[in-house]
């Protein structure tokens, strides 16, 4: 891969596109510190003892803005003039629910830049200085090949986690993906194991077993709806004004094989239980 050459850093060394977000000082700093974003709103904590350089509702918005942008709890806490110790403190208080939720919320966002940074490092290289004389003549991306290889098999676990040493590593060392795949196997093994251990159908299936009986039913019902009328024409001529003329010798001929068919069931029924009786 070919190494892109930047243009020469700038006099007094000092790159802006380098630097990190939330490293800036407070006036260069983007959040609103009175409309934070909706996953960032929270109830401040209220104090039993109000100070002047306590804990205050504002700084306790300003450390939250701050934690989502750079996600380290030390650095939020020295930008509002405290120690992480005394925010660890106001987060395990009593009634900091809503704060702490706040701060896993923001700590949610730090990784989420994280992860941005990374890809980003991955596609477009990391800058590298080259001196001469003492003095930077230039600047060229160095790609990091071990963070393209990592994010394509947390991507793409199916296609490239082969190369994962897998074997022996516990659980929570697996890469993201590969642990929702481990999942979606392990539910669709559940599946299959009970629907050949336990017999259990699926509710798709077992509505189309239902349907499929029902119709059988229907059927079996329409074929001897009308047996019983075969005997009385002025039932006949009523069911032919309510539900359409009938073909009555066709209903007819299906009554006597159907009664037929009965009549064979009843002996063959009849000569088994005779030869089980003989066997007796």
């Amino acid at each position: 891969m070919t190494q892109e050459i930047l243009p020469p850093l700038p006099e007094n060394g000092r790159d802006p596109h380098r630097e990190l977000s939330g490293s800036a000082p407070q006036s260069d700093f983007a959040f609103d510190f009175e409309n934070l974003p909706p996953a960032l709103e929270f109830t401040p904590v209220l104090r039993k003892r109000k100070r002047s350089n306590g804990l205050t509702p504002d700084r306790q918005r300003i450390f939250i803005a701050y934690l989502a942008a750079n996600g380290s709890v030390d650095m939020s806490a020295k930008a509002i003039g405290a120690s992480d110790t005394a925010l660890y403190q106001l987060k395990r208080a009593e009634g900091a629910d809503s704060f702490s939720a706040a701060w896993d919320n923001a700590i949610e966002m730090g990784a989420g830049r994280v992860r941005d940074m990374l890809m980003d490092h991955a596609i477009h290289g990391v800058p590298e200085t080259v001196m001469k004389d003492g003095a930077i003549i230039l600047e060229r991306r160095k790609y990091n090949t071990r963070a393209m290889m990592w994010i394509v098999q947390q991507r793409f676990p199916e296609q490239y986690g082969g190369a994962l040493k897998l074997s022996d590593r516990p659980a929570s060392s697996l890469p993201h993906g590969l642990k929702k795949l481990k999942e979606e196997w392990q539910e669709e093994w559940r599946k299959q194991w009970e629907a050949k251990h336990l017999g259990r159908a699926t509710e798709e299936e077992t509505n189309a077993a239902l349907i499929k009986k029902l119709k059988i039913l229907h059927a079996r019902h329409q074929q001897t709806a009308y047996f019983e009328y075969l005997d009385d024409p002025a039932k006949q001529a009523a069911i032919d004004v309510l539900y359409g003329a009938k073909d009555w010798e066709d209903i007819r001929a299906r009554a006597e094989a159907h009664a037929a068919e009965e009549t064979r069931q009843v002996e063959a029924r009849e000569r088994n239980r005779l030869w089980r009786e003989g066997l007796g």
